[in-house]
Parts: structure tokens; C-alpha cells; sequence
């Protein structure tokens, strides 16, 4: 369990957090990186938490990948690294519920979620990567 400081702290100290800053700048906490960038009416209706987890680090990620860009492999490997910093955001939360197995459907609601996500991007992400070879 990690607290969303300590979380923060483990995501900027990664070696590829450098490429994310000097891509799309720091990571600023009060902004939301969820949805995409082109528009902001569907931005506003697509939050950075899954069900109270805030997974807007992950977002970020794939906002910064996204910039960076490449071919299609690249964008395939900034959706997949999206999906798999927000599942350890959803493990590494710490519990806010405190019924019986409440965290538990929590944890699997926001994945079933996220996967939604995934699958937005893959389906509607491609205007916004940046194509390069």
C-alpha cells in the first residue's frame, strides 16, 4: 500500500520520467491529464479517478508517450504502459472502504473501468499520437 505522495515520488523517480517531462513539463498534481487534449467538452466528462482512485499519474504517462510519439508500436506501448501504471495505482491505493469486501469490488470496478479507457484509446486515440518514424 502506498499513500498518493508515495505513489508520486515512485512514478518520478522512474528513468523514463525525464522523457516525460521534456515532452509535456512536470507533473502537476491539480492538473487532469484523462481525455483527450483536442477536446476539452469530453475531457470534462471523462474523470482522472476510477471509482475515488486517482490514476491521473497513468494518464499523464500516456499523454507524455503520446507526445513523444513513434510508429504504431509506440502507440500501442503508451496505451499498454497506461494500462499498467494505473493497475498498480488500483493495487497500491490504500482501502477507503470499510465494508466487508467493499475495497475488493472497488479495486475491481476501477479495472473494468480502466479497461474501458484502454479501449477508448485504442479505438480513438490515433488523431492524437504524434506518427513518426
Amino acid at each position: 500500500v502506498m499513500t498518493e505522495r508515495e505513489l508520486i515520488e515512485w512514478f518520478i523517480a522512474l528513468p523514463a520520467y525525464a522523457d516525460y517531462s521534456k515532452a509535456i513539463g512536470q507533473y502537476n498534481h491539480e492538473l487532469r491529464y484523462a481525455g483527450p487534449e483536442n477536446s476539452k467538452t469530453l475531457s470534462f466528462f471523462i474523470p482522472e479517478t476510477l471509482y475515488g482512485i486517482n490514476c491521473n499519474l497513468a494518464f499523464y504517462q500516456h499523454d507524455a508517450l503520446y507526445a513523444i510519439g513513434g510508429d504504431g508500436e509506440a502507440r500501442f506501448n503508451a496505451d499498454i504502459k497506461m494500462m499498467a501504471t494505473a493497475l498498480k495505482i488500483i493495487e497500491k491505493t490504500p482501502d477507503r472502504w470499510y465494508l466487508w469486501g467493499g475495497n475488493g469490488i472497488r479495486r475491481r470496478l476501477a479495472e473494468r473501468r480502466l479497461l474501458k479507457y484502454y479501449n477508448a484509446v485504442r479505438w480513438g486515440g490515433k488523431s492524437s499520437f504524434n506518427f513518426h518514424e
